[in-house]
């Protein structure tokens, strides 16, 4: 909750309110899933509203998001899709592309984390039960909630892929400022034949350009 926490002042992004200031309406009625290492979380937000359009925005939307400064962006722990989200944690195991780190591993694992982790909660909640109908043998018990598969490889990789493209402007800074002559440049297509997974054949060719410095791009 950037605006009442951190007292950040928001402005609506709509030419003809010039820059009108948001003003807090609540909390957001839909919390989001949060996919984590090992289970989920859920993630709440507050709504902003401007006083001339009246448009409303939950404090995830991009246009909220993109007032904040680098660091109390960076408290912001996923990236949101339009069902799910994805634990900021879990998108750097997506960048790994080297050999035998595929999204398909990383989903393997991922179901691997979260079953484990569920039946821990449900053997924790079976014993709690247990020792409370010792004590009042009538009481009704609920079941446990059913057990939520973790997300397919296909979603992953469409996730890094969106994480990706916010980072774009970032990214196209470093590669234009890396300064240096151009000493040699390299094309193969070895390291294209390495990609694994949902990643296979999915490029065709590889340029590597280096400078005095040792940086490659």
């Amino acid at each position: 909750m950037p605006y009442r926490i951190w007292g950040t002042r928001f402005h609506c992004t709509k030419p003809d309110c010039r820059r009108q200031q948001l003003v807090s309406c609540g909390l957001y009625k839909t919390v989001r899933r949060v996919i984590d290492l090992s289970n989920d979380y859920y993630m709440g937000a507050e709504y902003l509203e401007c006083g001339k359009c009246h448009k409303k925005l939950p404090s995830w939307s991009m246009d909220i998001l993109d007032q904040l400064d680098p660091a109390h962006r960076s408290y912001f722990p996923a990236v949101l899709t339009y069902h799910l989200a994805l634990d900021k944690r879990v998108v750097a195991l997506v960048k790994d592309r080297s050999l035998g780190n595929s999204t398909t591993q990383l989903a393997r694992k991922l179901q691997e984390k979260h079953t484990h982790d569920y039946l821990e909660r449900k053997l924790r909640y079976f014993s709690t039960v247990g020792k409370l109908l010792q004590q009042m043998p009538g009481m009704k018990i609920k079941d446990c909630p059913p057990y939520r598969p973790s997300p397919s490889p296909k979603w992953l990789l469409s996730v890094y892929v969106t994480d990706v493209f916010s980072r774009l402007e970032g990214l196209k800074s470093a590669i234009t400022s890396t300064l240096g002559k151009i000493l040699k440049m390299d094309s193969t297509k070895r390291v294209t034949k390495k990609l694994t997974g949902t990643g296979s054949r999915t490029a065709a060719w590889l340029t590597n350009v280096g400078n005095e410095h040792g940086h490659v791009k």
